[in-house]
């Protein structure tokens, strides 16, 4: 009213002014967001809006303002007039579920749920920072901030905290170490505003677990690594089993990653080995997981997923993090599920990796025959057991011996009298490989196990191509007495099961004899198309190398400023404290080295092969071919 008054009086009537400003607030749109813009700044609760300029003389225009907009008038000198308008940007609250790469001028409310280093494999180089965001309806996008803010940004993106986030973009996902479904991500800078908010109403936890049949769809095939798209990077949950001291892999002059193995359960006793890298396997609190009451359930994160020797395997990656007993709606179940399940049939706690030790290794896995009987096989790929025990008998229905491929090892079929690989092809001198099943006992059972080449030889005493040639008419369905002469020996065998095995009782496979040392390596003749593959492969299991990172609940979190970067949580209630931590990036994608194997860094599969045939010698040929037209020598 001050504008219409003089000398302290006015001539307008303050009753129908009032009316007219209660009218024009109910029933004038563009009155309300006037007032909604002066109120923005008292406030705070008001409805979204835009403001934009718009022109309606110069050859150029701007649209009308339409509901909800507020709009203001520029006028131009002429038709002529090349003056560039801006519009003023609109800021609107928005979920995490409505973003999409076209978002633009968004407020987030949200909270740092993880935050980690980026690197890429066999790479110490810091590659900027990532995190992942958290709003209050449960749904969660990456944050991604390059390399040069990292330091501006380390006090603020903290694992916990929750900000009023706006001037951030949103951009495509990218595929690689893609940790998230959702396709939209976000890029923080310098300009990018967090405020400070309470961190209440946030949930805890945000898991996207695959199960176990899952998982192939997530393996990378090492053959396809440069074949794109990536898989997403996998969350896994199940029961803690046992784990491994870390350990070092590689050469100290190039690359020597340490690492730690974990073995996980699910509810169908299939295990399966997760490989920590870098600082989480050194700070991977073994003693204090291994004391906590039994189940325990372990939750990772972002782990990429590969294949040994036709094994899932898990491998940690700068992103990866690890929860012991999370606090999950689902925990108490699953808790419940696992206790049911061992106290009907506990698991065995077994040593995968194998002693250097001899005579420590002869006892590795020591466990009663009856007790291996009632096990599920597919618990216990890979790990060998051992057994003081006697050979009972010999499985006579079947061959003594097979027909294989001098190349591959495999199996050969007779195909119109002449011997076929699959993979192979035709084989002109193959070889003879024992292949027979021996019953061996303990005090409490027995056991089928199949022997093969190598190994056999060391029970037989004598390798199966000799023992072939010695017999008159040698038939693979009559045992010869070098053979039948092993029943009722004694020996420190090592095994593993025979998986997929047919259905029915276990069965196992010979991986040695401890207690007889191999003979020492010759070098001697072999007749044409033969090799020395069965006498001399070493049976390991070998070891491939990649980094990771891990993550469990424990005490105040802070992004240290170190190569490996170290993120500590606050300790939840109920939870096992721990260190969560970004590993230093891995040297490869390739899964970690098997548990239960003495191999190198450099093996490329299970075996390592000394070749003691005949040096080989390059041939030249007597007489050479004439010179092709193309190539005519200078006397032409």
């Amino acid at each position: 009213m001050e504008p219409f008054t003089h000398d302290g009086e006015t001539t307008l009537k303050p009753e129908i002014v009032e009316q007219l400003i209660q009218l024009l607030d109910e029933h004038n749109e563009l009155v309300q967001l006037f007032r909604t813009a002066r109120d923005k700044h008292n406030e705070g609760t008001v409805p979204e809006f835009k403001i934009q300029l718009y022109n309606v003389v110069g050859g150029r225009q701007y649209n009308l303002p339409t509901s909800r907009t507020l709009g203001a008038i520029v006028f131009e000198e002429s038709s002529n007039s090349q003056t560039e308008y801006d519009v003023i940007i609109e800021m609107t609250e928005a979920n995490i579920r409505d973003l999409t790469p076209a978002s633009r001028n968004r407020i987030l409310n949200a909270k740092i749920y993880r935050a980690w280093i980026h690197r890429d494999s066999a790479d110490t180089t810091d590659k900027g920072l990532r995190a992942i965001l958290l709003d209050k309806q449960g749904d969660a996008i990456q944050v991604n901030i390059d390399a040069n803010d990292i330091d501006f940004f380390k006090p603020t993106v903290v694992p916990g905290k929750a900000y009023r986030i706006s001037a951030f973009r949103c951009i495509p996902t990218e595929n690689w170490q893609q940790t998230l479904e959702n396709r939209t991500s976000l890029s923080f800078t310098r300009f990018t505003k967090l405020d400070e908010i309470p961190d209440d109403g946030f949930p805890l936890h945000y898991f996207d677990f695959i199960s176990y049949n899952k998982l192939p769809t997530r393996a990378i095939d090492p053959k396809q690594k440069a074949k794109k798209p990536y898989p997403v990077l996998t969350d896994y949950i199940g029961c803690y089993i046992s784990s491994t001291d870390k350990d070092k892999v590689g050469n100290p002059n190039r690359n020597q990653p340490i690492f730690r193995k974990v073995e996980i359960q699910n509810l169908n006793r299939n295990s399966i080995e997760l490989t920590l890298w870098g600082t989480l396997a050194e700070t991977f609190n073994k003693e204090g997981i291994d004391a906590l009451e039994k189940p325990v359930i372990i939750a990772v994160t972002s782990c990429r997923v590969s294949r040994y020797q036709n094994n899932l395997q898990l491998s940690s990656t700068p992103a990866t993090y690890y929860y012991i007993n999370p606090t999950i709606p689902e925990l108490e179940q699953y808790k419940e599920e696992y206790r049911t399940m061992f106290n009907i049939n506990p698991p065995l706690q077994v040593i995968r990796q194998p002693f250097h030790d001899k005579e420590k290794e002869k006892t590795r896995n020591r466990f009663p025959l009856a007790s291996l009987m009632v096990q599920v096989p597919l618990t216990y790929q890979g790990v060998r057991f051992t057994c003081d025990g006697t050979i009972t008998g010999l499985k006579t229905d079947r061959k003594w011996y097979d027909m294989s491929c001098n190349e591959c090892l495999n199996k050969l079929e007779i195909d119109e009298d002449t011997y076929q690989c699959k993979a192979h092809g035709h084989v002109a001198s193959p070889n003879h490989r024992y292949n027979f099943k021996a019953y061996i006992s303990d005090e409490t059972q027995t056991i089928m196990v199949t022997c093969f080449t190598p190994k056999a030889n060391k029970i037989v005493g004598i390798d199966c191509e000799t023992l072939v040639a010695s017999l008159t008419n040698p038939d693979p369905r009559d045992f010869p007495p070098p053979i039948t002469a092993i029943i009722g020996k004694r020996h420190i065998f090592q095994f593993h099961y025979n998986t997929p095995g047919k259905q029915g009782a276990p069965d196992f496979i010979l991986n040695d004899i401890l207690d007889i040392e191999d003979p020492p390596k010759q070098l001697e003749a072999t007749t044409s198309g033969s090799t020395s593959k069965d006498k001399d492969t070493l049976h390991t299991e070998s070891s491939t190398s990649s980094m990771a990172l891990i993550k469990t609940e424990s005490l105040p979190t802070e992004i240290p400023n170190t190569p490996a970067s170290t993120v500590i949580t606050p300790k939840k209630e109920n939870e096992t404290p721990n260190v969560v931590e970004a590993s230093q990036g891995g040297t490869d994608g390739t899964p970690p080295p098997a548990t239960d194997a003495i191999t190198t860094p450099d093996t490329p599969s299970d075996t390592v092969t000394k070749d003691t045939a005949q040096p080989k010698v390059s041939k030249r040929a007597l007489f050479q071919d004439k010179p092709s037209a193309g190539k005519k020598t200078k006397k032409e």
